[in-house]
């Protein structure tokens, strides 16, 4: 009896014994799956804390790259003022000086091109244009002058002929020559630097060919019509 009385209480502390190994192996299971979970978070703190310093570092580049943007805008600030000032007294004098030719040129479309040149000073006056718009509106009435000089043009417009204001077509050859052929065709005339003087009927007759022509009614052919010399001018 006293021997089975040791065997239970060795069953006894072994059994005691082996519950407390099942609690501390549960123990470190728990301690376990807490350090699992710590390393997870501080992998995805750490995965945050990457993406953020990228994030800073992109953000410091476009930070850096507005500054030199808002650098490069302040310069052309002020280029572009100084271009005006610089600018506009030239596109001012060119525009005199276009409206100063228009005068002394041959008088044909009078309305529409001191009227191109009344537009002109209205835009240079205005401040909600561009000195480059500007520029560009001036240049382009300098070239629609150019392209008059080699071109041939048919217009209608009034003509003070024998004391009455009458429509009539108007021939324009270049600037070498401007002539008139009213709607009947009774008369006829030709620029010869004071006003219109009358040609003969041989005149009128190309007169009437180089208004077919200019008009695309009539296939291009030689004109045999008077030209105004060229004065010398001092």
């Amino acid at each position: 009896m006293a021997n089975a009385q040791v065997v239970d209480q060795a069953l006894g502390e072994q059994r005691a014994a082996n519950r407390e190994a099942a609690a501390s192996q549960q123990r470190i299971d728990a301690l376990d799956d807490e350090a699992r979970a710590l390393l997870l978070d501080y992998r995805a703190v750490e995965r945050e804390a990457e993406a953020l310093a990228a994030y800073n570092a992109e953000l410091e580049a476009l930070l850096t790259a507005q500054d030199a943007e808002s650098e490069r805008l302040e310069r052309e600030i002020v280029q572009a003022g100084r271009l005006e000032r610089e600018v506009l007294p030239l596109l001012r004098r060119m525009v005199d000086t276009l409206a100063v030719f228009v005068e002394a040129d041959t008088p044909f479309l009078l309305s529409e091109r001191r009227g191109r040149v009344e537009t002109l000073r209205s835009l240079l006056d205005r401040s909600d244009v561009a000195v480059g718009e500007k520029l560009r509106r001036v240049l382009e009435a300098y070239e629609i002058e150019l392209h008059y000089g080699h071109s041939l043009e048919a217009y209608a417009g009034d003509l003070a002929i024998d004391g009455e204001n009458r429509t009539v077509d108007f021939l324009r050859v270049g600037r070498l020559g401007l002539y008139y052929r009213s709607l009947d065709g009774e008369s006829a005339g030709a620029w010869d630097g004071d006003g219109f003087a009358p040609v003969d009927r041989s005149t009128a007759a190309q007169i009437r060919d180089g208004l077919r022509v200019a008009r695309r009614q009539a296939a291009p052919g030689l004109l045999r019509l008077p030209v105004r010399a060229a004065e010398e001018r001092p």
